[in-house]
């Protein structure tokens, strides 16, 4: 059988396929919101012994070609990736990448190289708005980083200048101070 004939009989057994609930779900809110299936360990359980009228419990019967098993929908292999050594030796018609466990900057780097290979990105609809997008804010960034430093540039130098004037103006007031002293002196002496 084709890829494409079994991907469509998964998808059909996935749409027959009932909601695996775990015992009792239904009575306890905590156990309604864990979706998870816990295989029924009791005694006396219906359930576990498979009496019918009770809920479908998971079986091979329900799994998906074993061609197809594990393969996203599209048909492709799906891979997780981390970093741009995760690229390498990856076909485009047979695999399809999954972007994880990674900041912008290397987000960034891999879709560029992922986009060059031709490669599909399962987690991105469209790589190159994203790059787009990405990179105009990284720019207005790197822009208000460089206004941020300049301001604080000029006000260190304003300070310095501020501080050289203060000086200046401590220093005409020493003198001024020496003056006066000077001629208190000269009155002094001058009185006797």
């Amino acid at each position: 059988m084709s890829k494409a004939r079994l991907l469509q009989q998964r998808n059909a057994m996935k749409a027959k396929r009932p909601d695996f609930v775990r015992q009792q779900g239904h009575s306890s809110i905590r156990l309604a919101n864990d979706k998870k299936w816990r295989q029924p360990k009791g005694q006396h359980s219906k359930l576990r012994r498979k009496f019918r009228g009770k809920v479908a419990q998971p079986s091979p019967g329900y799994s998906s070609p074993r061609l197809v098993r594990g393969l996203h929908r599209s048909g492709l292999k799906s891979v997780n990736v981390s970093n741009l050594f995760g690229l390498e030796g990856l076909k485009p018609a047979e695999h399809g990448i999954v972007l994880s466990g990674m900041g912008r900057k290397k987000k960034i780097d891999v879709v560029r190289k992922a986009l060059e290979m031709k490669l599909r990105i399962f987690n991105l609809k469209n790589p190159e708005s994203f790059l787009k997008a990405v990179e105009d804010e990284l720019a207005k960034k790197k822009e208000e980083a460089k206004k941020k430093h300049d301001k604080k540039e000029k006000s260190k130098e304003e300070a310095v200048k501020k501080a050289e004037s203060k000086k200046e103006k401590e220093e005409l007031t020493a003198e001024d101070k020496k003056e006066a002293e000077d001629q208190e002196k000269r009155n002094v002496l001058e009185k006797k």
